[in-house]
């Protein structure tokens, strides 16, 4: 097994991440999966790569649930009303070093 240099170590150490969502918009009622990462928006930020994720599957979680409570069958629901659950599924943890971020 190799030995990790204390420069790597270090480099791994300050390396973050965040949780990004696609932006949507209101206007079209669409989420824009296709914007560049730096656009997208923070819906965190997170020492460990574990956290995040967890924090994802959190969101998915709670937008999928407010949506069955506000589903009404009778009703035609706006094509916006899955915008929320539609960027917590399409949203990724991303390292605060990716160069994708830095795109603007």
């Amino acid at each position: 097994m190799t030995r990790m240099k204390p420069r790597h170590a270090a480099a791994l150490a300050l390396c973050g991440w965040y949780l990004l969502e696609p932006i949507p918009d209101h206007k079209t009622n669409k989420t824009l999966y296709e914007a560049p990462l730096a656009y997208w928006e923070t819906e965190g930020s997170f020492d460990r790569a574990v956290d995040c994720e967890q924090m994802r599957k959190g969101n998915v979680e709670l937008m999928s649930n407010l949506r069955k409570k506000s589903f009404r069958p009778h009703t035609d629901q706006s094509p916006g009303s899955d915008l929320g659950l539609q960027g917590a599924l399409a949203a990724k943890c991303i390292a605060t070093d990716d160069p994708r971020l830095k795109e603007k």
